[in-house]
């Protein structure tokens, strides 16, 4: 097996153990008052300093734009976003996150912030600064990807 494949089955297997993670009892602490695609919607329209297009926002979501649109329309019947028509392209449709759904996504990170720490807290100070170095480095190999 080549490097690319191992990486590609260490990667797998690391989503798998996180995505079984957040489904342990400590993580019922979360509280969640969204699901993960919603709260993914917020996190990348907060993260964006203006509105994005439907087009846009399905791309960085990674998800159809049949898809985008219920979950835009339930998230701005929620009032935690909102659609703009562009005047001169009536076709073309801006998202924006208001400032209810700003609220909330950071409610929703403060719950799981507050898991995750309970989770490390479990491990040495010294697993913990593995754990964080191993974070940095991940992330920084995921942002060339």
């Amino acid at each position: 097996m080549n490097i690319q494949e191992e990486s590609a089955r260490g990667f797998t297997d690391l989503l798998k153990r996180m995505a079984m993670m957040v489904k342990r009892p400590e993580f019922a602490c979360m509280d969640m008052k969204l699901n993960s695609r919603s709260f993914g919607i917020l996190c990348i329209l907060g993260d964006t300093p203006r509105p994005v297009t439907m087009t846009v926002l399905a791309e960085a979501a990674g998800i159809s734009s049949q898809q985008l649109t219920r979950l835009v329309n339930e998230l701005e019947e929620r009032g935690l976003v909102r659609r703009e028509h562009n005047q001169g392209n009536r076709r073309l449709v801006y998202v924006d996150i208001t400032e209810n759904g700003r609220a909330v996504r950071t409610e929703q990170e403060e719950a799981i912030m507050r898991c995750v720490r309970q989770l490390l807290g479990r491990l040495s100070e010294e697993e913990q600064r593995r754990l964080h170095s191993s974070i940095q480095c991940l992330t920084e190999l995921l942002e060339k990807v």
